[in-house]
């Protein structure tokens, strides 16, 4: 079984109006199934708000064919911020 990592990646602005991304590990999940990594990764996205989007109603969608990203997005299609969660194997 593989060792797996839910990371996530966010655009913010810094001074002088650039984007810049930023990739943190939310949460490092141990040997698990491939199938049960990917709940763990649903769950995990619904629970998590960006900075960016604090105060904010926000979505959780399906970003790729397999299930390993979600993109967290503002339900009022005001302006956000572009946040993704996903799963990555782990290599030791």
């Amino acid at each position: 079984m593989a060792k797996w990592l839910i990371v996530v990646e966010e655009m913010t602005e810094v001074a002088g109006g650039r984007a810049e991304r930023r990739m943190k590990t939310l949460v490092r999940l141990g040997e698990m199934d491939p199938k049960f990594a990917r709940k763990r990764l649903l769950r995990e996205a619904k629970k998590y708000t960006p900075a960016a989007l604090k105060g904010v109603s926000t979505a959780v969608c399906r970003h790729g064919s397999d299930g390993d990203a979600y993109l967290i997005v503002a339900k009022e299609s005001k302006w956000h911020a572009s946040c993704t969660v996903r799963l990555l194997e782990r290599v030791s």
